[in-house]
């Protein structure tokens, strides 16, 4: 008796905390709601400037403890949400949480937002920012995601030293391009210089692995085991001076192109010759013409 006692005490015990749960994530989601309205309101009134603040930024930093970036994605969901009432709707009473409609925001536009909504629900934060990775607002949810529009969080925790080494590159990759970067074309500079090995003219410094659909031209780069999905120009470069290491059918597996050049009933020599040539990369342009080409051109594409 005892025991169905204390069992009973522990099925309430979850049941209640479960629920308190639920009401505070509800709550919460309100908040939210609430929230981005008022810094909305408080930006445009220029609450911060009649407080003594010299930017916004720095008045929801003292107020909230926010971040910049926290504070400038939270104003852009406020102005989203504005012509977006049925996500507003959401999540003002709790349906979704801000998490989820910071990234359908992203994509839906009154015409979209419902069908956003429908594709949203029952998946993760995670499954939705996949979802919405590669539209542009207006897209729909089972259309064919942009490959450059496609973008990839990168998060590091470095110590004081390593953080001050890093700025450094990043500053001298900068002033070495001669020209402005934005983050993700100073991060490609600072990785080829890190790749680089090869310093014959004609040959690649480094390499990478394409997958190259035949049909569709979509392509995968290979990155630490991951494929990622590369845009179209990225492929025209490649193929523009790479190697070729044969083709791959879904169907039979890896097909050499030593076995295309034996033709059938040719001798034993030759079918060992191709058997040797199996899986040998075959570049586009030879690294003696490579060569040629670029001292004709003062080393210019």
């Amino acid at each position: 008796m005892s025991a169905a006692i204390v069992l009973e005490g522990d099925d309430a015990s979850w049941r209640q905390a479960h629920e308190a749960l639920v009401r505070l994530a509800t709550e919460r989601a309100g908040l939210d709601f609430d929230e981005g309205l008022a810094l909305l309101r408080a930006r445009r009134s220029g609450a911060h400037v009649r407080l003594g603040f010299a930017s916004f930024l720095e008045y929801t930093e003292r107020l909230f403890g926010y971040r910049p970036r926290l504070t400038q994605e939270k104003l852009r969901v406020a102005e989203a949400l504005e012509e977006l009432p049925e996500i507003a709707g959401e999540l003002r009473t709790g349906v979704i949480n801000f998490s989820v409609a910071r990234e359908v925001t992203r994509v839906a536009i009154p015409a979209t937002e419902k069908r956003w909504l429908e594709a949203a629900r029952g998946r993760t934060v995670r499954e939705v920012e996949q979802l919405v990775n590669g539209h542009r607002p207006g897209s729909l949810p089972d259309g064919l995601p942009d490959s450059r529009l496609e973008h990839h969080l990168l998060r590091l925790e470095l110590s004081g030293e390593v953080f001050a080494t890093f700025r450094e590159a990043m500053a001298k990759i900068r002033r070495d391009a001669g020209e402005p970067l934005d983050d993700d074309a100073a991060f490609l500079l600072l990785c080829r210089q890190t790749l680089a090995g090869n310093r014959d003219p004609g040959r690649s410094s480094y390499q990478i692995a394409l997958t190259v659909c035949e049909r569709c031209r979509r392509a995968t780069q290979q990155g630490r085991g991951d494929l990622v999905e590369v845009a179209p120009e990225i492929v025209e470069m490649a193929e523009c001076d790479a190697q070729h290491i044969g083709h791959v059918d879904a169907h039979v597996g890896v097909r050499d192109d030593a076995d295309a050049r034996a033709p059938v009933g040719s001798s034993p020599a030759r079918a060992a010759q191709a058997r040797a040539a199996r899986g040998r990369a075959t570049q586009t342009i030879p690294p003696a013409t490579r060569r040629t080409v670029l001292r004709r051109d003062s080393a210019k594409c």
